[in-house]
């Protein structure tokens, strides 16, 4: 039976946030992850609480700042969207690891957590298979969880359209599926064809959120 749900998605835009919102619901999934250091957690609660309005959470004045697209307007929105259908969140990220050991905390945090959860994460870190870089390669969280309790989506969009990770960026046109799916009514969830993820969760296209 699946545990760990992790939703790999674009940081930096409007619709990744909306998706990862809809599978939750869909799933009745009760408790999410979010990308941010743990640190941070006793802010959520706060806010959770009431005693803190969400703008008081420290890495949302990155806002203002450049920043890598985690920490954007949509995420603050989701945030409050959880908090209002009694959705609770945990922070599991680590930032004083680099990219090898941020994924073994991340799943060892994960592992803490008691029933399902719902896990919001750059799609590298949702992929159930080892990743290749020029300098080596990374075992993802997805890789490092019990693979009979994990599923894993990829939020991908069909159209042209833009993300924001230090600046407004480009997202390429996905030709084929944009060929395959074009008249479907989207959002869509298909069986991924990649082996690194269970599904794929199509939008129409990304716009950027800062």
């Amino acid at each position: 039976m699946e545990k760990y749900y992790l939703i790999g998605e674009i940081h930096g835009t409007k619709e990744c946030p909306k998706a990862f919102f809809d599978i939750i619901k869909k799933e009745k999934i009760k408790q999410v992850a979010l990308e941010f250091d743990k640190i941070y957690q006793n802010e959520i609660e706060n806010f959770y609480e009431n005693k803190i309005c969400i703008n008081k959470i420290s890495f949302f004045n990155q806002i203002k700042k450049s920043h890598d697209g985690r920490a954007s307007s949509a995420i603050k929105l989701l945030l409050i969207k959880l908090r209002a259908n009694n959705i609770s969140v945990t922070l599991v990220d680590d930032w004083s690891f680099d990219g090898k050991f941020r994924d073994k905390s991340i799943a060892q945090n994960l592992k803490q957590i008691s029933g399902k959860i719902g896990f919001l994460c750059g799609n590298v870190h949702a992929m159930k298979t080892i990743f290749r870089t020029n300098t080596g390669t990374i075992k993802p969280v997805g890789f490092l969880l019990p693979k009979n309790k994990v599923v894993s989506y990829n939020i991908v969009a069909l159209k042209e359209g833009n993300f924001y990770n230090f600046r407004i960026k480009k997202y390429k046109k996905n030709s084929k599926l944009f060929h395959l799916f074009k008249n479907h009514q989207l959002p869509l969830l298909i069986k991924s064809n990649s082996i690194s993820y269970d599904y794929d969760y199509i939008v129409n296209k990304f716009t950027w959120s800062k």
